[in-house]
């Protein structure tokens, strides 16, 4: 979770909901240690992520291992995604979209700005994959050196 920065935020007087209980409520769903009848189910869960009574947000969510979906009952791989309530003017909170589902294999940043498409962001990841490219050259390198020493 990530409070999504904005002057219009800042300005409007509104009371609004913590963002905080967004987490909360998301991670009791999964804890075995509450009984069914004190917990929220995922479908509510769900509504209250839509509720525009938030400000600006973004929030990865999810399970990476094997589950069952909350909705259909059957078993599928674990996925994480991700949601935002604020649209690209950052004046309005954006119409209803269900969360994304983020790809595997990819690399992805969160910031209190857009998801994914912040300066400090994109120029993070770029300087990531710089590093990891040049750690991978290097274990191959040494990986070939090692070949070569016992042939």
């Amino acid at each position: 979770m990530t409070n999504y920065r904005t002057e219009r935020n800042r300005l409007l007087k509104k009371r609004y909901e913590s963002r905080g209980n967004l987490v909360m409520e998301y991670v009791k769903i999964f804890d075995s240690s509450i009984p069914k009848g004190k917990k929220m189910k995922y479908e509510a869960w769900l509504s209250m992520l839509y509720n525009h009574n938030y400000k600006g947000f973004n929030l990865i969510f999810g399970n990476v291992l094997e589950q069952v979906d909350q909705v259909t009952q059957k078993k599928k791989n674990g996925a994480l995604r991700v949601y935002t309530n604020v649209n690209a003017s950052l004046s309005d909170p954006v119409p209803f979209e269900p969360p994304a589902e983020l790809l595997t294999n990819k690399c992805y940043g969160v910031s209190n700005g857009a998801f994914n498409k912040w300066a400090k962001v994109v120029n993070g990841k770029y300087d990531f994959f710089q590093e990891f490219l040049a750690a991978e050259k290097a274990v191959k390198e040494v990986d070939h050196s090692s070949e070569e020493a016992l042939t």
